[in-house]
Parts: C-alpha cells; sequence; structure tokens
C-alpha cells in the first residue's frame, strides 16, 4: 500500500500536465476570443505588418487607428528586426485579467549582409472590455534587445 499511494499521485500529476506541441503550434482554450488566441491574432498581424487588424486586439485609449497604424508602421520601417516565428509558452487568467507568455523569433539585420536570430520572451496583459479581452500592455521579459540596437 505505501508503494502505490506514490504511484498514484504520480500517475496524476503526469496526466494532469500541460504539454507544448512542437515549435509552431500553440495550446489553446478552443474559444475564438480567448486570450490565448487574441495575442497570437495580434502577433500573426504583427507579423504580417497588417496594423489595422493589429489594432482590434488592443485597448489604446490614448490613441485612434490611424494614429497606432503610423506609429507601428514607423516604428517597422526604423527597425532592423523583425518576428519570423512564436511560440505561445503560458496563459494565466486571473479574474478580469491575463497573462500570456510568447516566444519571439527574431530576424536581427546588422546592417551588413549577415542576419542572425534571437529569442525573446514577451509578456502580454489583457484585460476584459466590454467583455471583450484586449491587450492593455506588453513587455519584454526575456533577452531583450536594447533600445540603442532598435534605432
Amino acid at each position: 500500500m505505501r508503494r502505490i499511494i506514490p504511484l498514484l499521485i504520480i500517475i496524476f500529476l503526469a496526466s494532469c500536465a500541460a504539454t507544448n506541441g512542437p515549435s509552431g503550434h500553440s495550446p489553446t482554450t478552443g474559444d475564438k476570443n480567448s486570450p490565448s488566441n487574441i495575442v497570437i491574432k495580434f502577433v500573426n498581424s504583427i507579423i504580417a505588418n497588417d496594423f489595422r487588424s493589429a489594432f482590434k486586439y488592443i485597448h489604446a485609449p490614448i490613441t485612434d487607428k490611424q494614429g497606432y497604424v503610423a506609429r507601428m508602421e514607423n516604428l517597422v520601417k526604423d527597425s532592423n528586426n523583425r518576428i519570423i516565428n512564436y511560440n505561445l509558452l503560458a496563459t494565466r487568467i486571473i479574474g478580469d485579467i491575463t497573462y500570456v507568455v510568447v516566444e519571439l523569433e527574431l530576424e536581427l539585420n546588422t546592417g551588413s549582409s549577415e542576419k542572425s536570430l534571437r529569442f525573446t520572451k514577451n509578456q502580454y496583459v489583457l484585460n476584459l472590455i466590454d467583455s471583450k479581452w484586449k491587450i492593455v500592455s506588453d513587455q519584454c521579459i526575456e533577452n531583450c534587445i536594447e533600445i540603442e540596437k532598435v534605432n
């Protein structure tokens, strides 16, 4: 009996463990409006340079759509970096606030003909606004690129 209880605990924990699929696949809840899917749609819009679509997934009370699109277009034009892939790592919902962590694969253009890859982790914070999940902030949390290198 002493050996069965620890074995049952291990089996229970193993069966409840969440796993990520291979790179490029992200666990989702199946709800197209879940926080995870909102972040996925946002990142896909950014990768495609479709900032009008990206604006649908954010809450930006201090700017309008035109201002956001213009600012993002200028940011991308001035940057030597681009997102080429991503992997959703974690989602944590706490009431009306959600934290989503995404690993971004960036292609860095150093100015010469060489390009390098870098993996960073970004955390997106979402709030329920008018019964919809919206991204209210994001920040790099690991292996960040310094501002001087971006500009």
